[in-house]
Parts: C-alpha cells; sequence; structure tokens
C-alpha cells in the first residue's frame, strides 16, 4: 500500500516531482509533476539514491590527515578513510582555510565549486563560495564557465553576439528544408537545466518529425535525437570536425 506523505513538489534538474512514499516512510517512486510533457527517465534513479550503498553519508577524512594535517600528503591514495563529525568537518576546512591565506595569500586560493544552481533554499554554490572567500581577502577568479569560455569569443567574431539568441521553434518549422544537429543530441540535455527542467522542447521534436523536415545529425556517435528524428547520419573522425566545418565554409 502506498501512502503520499509529502505536502508538495519538488524542484531538481531533472523536472518538478512529488516522493510517493510507502508506510515505512521509504520513497516508492517520484510522481512527476502534471505538467511536465515528457518526465525525465531519470526520476527514476533519483528515487533509488538515497538507498544506494555507494553514497556517502557521513563527512570521511584521511585517517593521517586528521591526525597531522598537511603534512600526510605522501599518504593521500592509500590512507584509510575514517568517519568524523560535522563539527570537526568543518573545523578542519576552516584550519585549511586560514592556512592558505596566511602562508601563499588569496592569490592561492582558487574561487570555484563545480556544478550549476540547486534548486533548494541555498541556491548558487558558485556564488555562495565567492561570497565567503571574498569575505577572508579574496581569491583567483575564473573567467567565464567550463562551458561557454571558448564559445562565447567565437560567436562574438561570428555573430557579433557573445550569446546570441536561438532561432524560435516556430520560425524553423514554418521557414526550414533542412536542419543540421551538429555536435548534440538535445533530447538528453534538454533533459537537464540550469536550474528546473519542464520537458516543453519534446513536442517541438514532435512536430519537426511529423512536417516531413529532412534533419542531418554529424556526430561521431550515434544520437537518441537522431534515431528519433530517423536522420541521415555523418559520422566524422573524432578531431575531425573542425576540418569538415572548414570545407563546407569553403565550398
Amino acid at each position: 500500500m502506498k501512502t503520499n506523505n509529502s505536502s508538495g513538489y519538488t524542484a531538481s534538474h531533472w523536472g518538478i516531482f512529488k516522493p510517493v512514499l510507502n508506510k515505512d516512510g521509504r520513497i516508492e517512486e517520484l510522481e512527476a509533476y502534471k505538467e511536465d510533457h515528457r518526465p525525465s527517465p531519470n526520476l527514476n534513479k533519483i528515487a533509488e539514491l538515497p538507498y544506494c550503498d555507494k553514497r556517502i553519508r557521513y563527512p570521511m577524512v584521511r585517517e593521517s590527515y586528521f591526525r597531522e594535517g598537511p603534512a600526510s600528503r605522501e599518504k593521500r591514495g592509500s590512507d584509510r578513510w575514517v568517519r568524523v563529525s560535522w563539527n570537526d568537518a568543518l573545523s578542519l576546512v576552516a584550519k585549511e582555510m586560514r592556512r592558505i591565506y596566511d602562508h601563499y595569500g588569496p592569490s592561492a586560493m582558487f574561487g570555484r565549486s563545480y556544478g550549476w544552481m540547486s534548486c533548494g533554499e541555498v541556491n548558487s554554490a558558485v556564488t555562495l563560495n565567492r561570497r565567503l572567500l571574498r569575505l577572508c581577502g579574496g581569491f583567483v577568479e575564473c573567467v567565464n564557465s567550463y562551458s561557454t569560455a571558448a564559445i562565447a569569443p567565437v560567436l562574438s567574431c561570428v555573430f557579433g553576439d557573445s550569446d546570441p539568441r536561438c532561432s524560435d521553434w516556430d520560425d524553423i518549422l514554418n521557414n526550414s528544408r533542412r536542419v543540421v544537429l551538429w555536435g548534440c543530441d538535445p533530447l538528453i540535455t534538454n533533459d537537464v537545466d540550469w536550474s528546473t527542467t519542464l520537458h516543453n522542447s519534446y513536442p517541438k521534436f514532435e512536430a519537426l518529425k511529423a512536417s516531413g523536415i529532412k534533419t542531418i545529425v554529424v556526430n561521431p556517435l550515434r544520437t537518441q535525437t537522431g534515431a528519433y528524428l530517423e536522420s541521415e547520419w555523418i559520422a566524422p573522425f573524432p578531431g575531425t570536425d573542425c576540418a569538415l566545418m572548414l570545407a563546407m565554409i569553403h565550398t
């Protein structure tokens, strides 16, 4: 017997959902938001995460680091991990940060936290990280991001804008004779968004498939989007895509 003990929906990168709990309080499944056109299959994986035997459930630290601090560097990779309290874990991090600032200064502190915005009350990890480090005295900044740092300068030369607006789906469907999907798999990548995804793009691909517009996939890998659209597939060897682009520009 399943009971829904949740008071509301939760937002995640894979969509909005409500947990469905059994009588013991264990998550049985995640019920997708009713306005989501194509709920992500990853929701089923999220439901399994709390019970995964590989999950790290507590703060852990190398045993020799806990006793000796940075002097234990040579034992990295071979040391045993031990569980510590949250207070001990936070104290270790704070102590090491103070050591770096005292001995090397702000130029030794890299202010970056991998990951996107979280969907909960504590939002952008990068913003919080940098706010703390500014209060500590400063840090080495990261220019742009790991996603678009190279794209932005190139687009500025090609389009005159580092972040041009994408073509509207209605314009694509009404005016295109060919659609080329170069190095992308939108039915996969559209499953994830900056904060919270509602999978509203899938009906557009349904419309593209029904329109009869020819689609071509340029990708070393056979993509899920290409398979769905029954696209022509051009598979360049990895590393030769720039040569292909230059040949097309020349022709």
